[in-house]
Protein backbone atom coordinates (compact mmCIF):
# COMPACT_ATOMS: atom_id res chain seq x y z
CA UNK A 1 0.00 0.00 0.00
CA UNK A 2 1.53 3.30 -1.04
CA UNK A 3 -0.46 5.77 0.99
CA UNK A 4 -1.99 6.00 4.44
CA UNK A 5 -5.31 4.35 5.01
CA UNK A 6 -7.71 5.02 7.81
CA UNK A 7 -10.64 2.86 8.74
CA UNK A 8 -13.39 4.99 10.18
CA UNK A 9 -16.68 3.78 8.73
CA UNK A 10 -19.84 4.91 10.54
CA UNK A 11 -22.56 2.48 11.55
CA UNK A 12 -26.10 2.63 12.87
CA UNK A 13 -26.31 3.42 16.58
CA UNK A 14 -30.05 3.89 16.84
CA UNK A 15 -31.71 0.70 15.68
CA UNK A 16 -31.18 -2.95 16.35
CA UNK A 17 -30.27 -3.67 12.74
CA UNK A 18 -27.14 -5.64 13.65
CA UNK A 19 -23.49 -4.76 13.70
CA UNK A 20 -21.59 -4.07 10.50
CA UNK A 21 -18.79 -6.72 10.48
CA UNK A 22 -16.53 -4.37 8.50
CA UNK A 23 -16.83 -1.53 10.99
CA UNK A 24 -13.60 -0.84 12.84
CA UNK A 25 -14.80 1.25 15.71
CA UNK A 26 -16.42 -0.06 18.82
CA UNK A 27 -18.16 1.55 21.69
CA UNK A 28 -19.93 0.78 24.87
CA UNK A 29 -23.55 1.53 23.99
CA UNK A 30 -25.29 4.08 26.16
CA UNK A 31 -28.53 5.70 24.98
CA UNK A 32 -27.10 9.20 25.39
CA UNK A 33 -23.57 8.22 24.22
CA UNK A 34 -21.97 9.94 27.24
CA UNK A 35 -19.91 6.82 27.97
CA UNK A 36 -19.39 5.72 24.35
CA UNK A 37 -15.90 5.21 22.95
CA UNK A 38 -14.64 4.99 19.40
CA UNK A 39 -11.50 3.33 18.08
CA UNK A 40 -9.80 4.92 15.07
CA UNK A 41 -7.03 3.15 13.18
CA UNK A 42 -4.56 4.04 10.43
CA UNK A 43 -1.86 2.17 8.51
CA UNK A 44 0.85 3.07 6.03
CA UNK A 45 3.99 1.44 4.69
CA UNK A 46 5.65 4.80 4.04
CA UNK A 47 8.26 5.89 6.61
CA UNK A 48 7.19 8.67 8.98
CA UNK A 49 9.19 11.47 10.54
CA UNK A 50 9.49 10.86 14.29
CA UNK A 51 9.64 14.61 14.94
CA UNK A 52 6.43 15.27 12.98
CA UNK A 53 4.70 12.29 14.59
CA UNK A 54 5.71 13.40 18.09
CA UNK A 55 4.33 16.89 17.30
CA UNK A 56 1.00 15.47 16.12
CA UNK A 57 0.78 13.19 19.18
CA UNK A 58 1.46 16.07 21.57
CA UNK A 59 -1.43 18.01 20.04
CA UNK A 60 -4.10 15.32 20.10
CA UNK A 61 -7.36 16.64 21.51
CA UNK A 62 -8.20 15.93 25.17
CA UNK A 63 -11.03 13.61 24.09
CA UNK A 64 -8.40 11.11 22.86
CA UNK A 65 -7.73 8.98 25.90
CA UNK A 66 -5.14 6.62 24.45
CA UNK A 67 -3.09 6.33 21.27
CA UNK A 68 -0.55 3.66 20.43
CA UNK A 69 1.64 3.78 17.35
CA UNK A 70 4.06 1.20 15.99
CA UNK A 71 6.25 3.24 13.66
CA UNK A 72 8.18 2.64 10.48
CA UNK A 73 10.34 5.73 10.78
CA UNK A 74 12.56 7.50 8.28
CA UNK A 75 14.87 8.39 11.20
CA UNK A 76 15.68 4.75 12.09
CA UNK A 77 14.23 2.58 9.29
CA UNK A 78 15.73 -0.69 10.57
CA UNK A 79 14.29 -0.28 14.07
CA UNK A 80 10.68 -0.45 15.17
CA UNK A 81 9.64 2.60 17.17
CA UNK A 82 6.67 2.70 19.54
CA UNK A 83 4.86 5.90 20.47
CA UNK A 84 2.31 5.80 23.30
CA UNK A 85 0.02 8.61 24.32
CA UNK A 86 -2.04 8.54 27.51
CA UNK A 87 -3.76 11.84 28.17
CA UNK A 88 -1.08 14.46 27.53
CA UNK A 89 1.86 12.12 28.26
CA UNK A 90 3.80 11.13 25.11
CA UNK A 91 6.45 8.38 25.30
CA UNK A 92 8.64 7.28 22.39
CA UNK A 93 10.89 4.22 22.55
CA UNK A 94 12.51 1.70 20.23
CA UNK A 95 11.39 -1.92 20.32
CA UNK A 96 14.11 -3.82 18.44
CA UNK A 97 14.49 -4.37 14.72
CA UNK A 98 11.82 -5.38 12.22
CA UNK A 99 13.30 -8.85 11.68
CA UNK A 100 11.18 -10.73 9.14
CA UNK A 101 8.24 -8.32 9.51
CA UNK A 102 7.50 -5.80 6.79
CA UNK A 103 8.07 -2.28 8.18
CA UNK A 104 4.81 -0.35 8.47
CA UNK A 105 3.17 2.16 10.73
CA UNK A 106 0.01 1.21 12.60
CA UNK A 107 -1.89 3.72 14.71
CA UNK A 108 -4.80 3.05 17.06
CA UNK A 109 -6.53 5.88 18.93
CA UNK A 110 -9.32 5.56 21.49
CA UNK A 111 -11.54 8.54 22.21
CA UNK A 112 -15.00 9.79 22.98
CA UNK A 113 -17.67 8.83 20.45
CA UNK A 114 -18.83 11.69 18.22
CA UNK A 115 -15.87 13.96 18.91
CA UNK A 116 -13.16 12.48 16.68
CA UNK A 117 -12.64 14.15 13.33
CA UNK A 118 -11.41 11.14 11.33
CA UNK A 119 -10.63 13.19 8.22
CA UNK A 120 -8.52 15.68 10.21
CA UNK A 121 -6.68 12.84 11.97
CA UNK A 122 -5.97 11.12 8.67
CA UNK A 123 -4.68 14.39 7.17
CA UNK A 124 -2.38 15.10 10.14
CA UNK A 125 -0.88 11.61 10.14
CA UNK A 126 -0.51 11.64 6.33
CA UNK A 127 1.60 14.78 6.74
CA UNK A 128 3.99 12.86 9.02
CA UNK A 129 5.24 10.89 6.00
CA UNK A 130 8.88 11.88 5.55
CA UNK A 131 9.06 14.74 3.05
CA UNK A 132 5.35 15.64 3.37
CA UNK A 133 4.09 19.07 4.38
CA UNK A 134 4.32 20.22 8.02
CA UNK A 135 1.40 18.62 9.96
CA UNK A 136 0.75 22.03 11.56
CA UNK A 137 1.67 24.69 8.99
CA UNK A 138 1.93 28.26 10.29
CA UNK A 139 -1.19 30.39 10.06
CA UNK A 140 -1.43 32.67 7.05
CA UNK A 141 0.25 36.04 7.59
CA UNK A 142 2.68 34.81 10.27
Amino acid sequence: MAEGRARDEPHDHDGHTGHNPHCNHHHHHDANHTNALIIWSYETDQPLSLEALREVASRLPVNIYRCKVVIHSADAPDRRAVLQVVGKRVDLSFDGDWGQRVPRTQIVAIGTYGTMDAAAFRERFDRCVKGAADPYPPAAGK
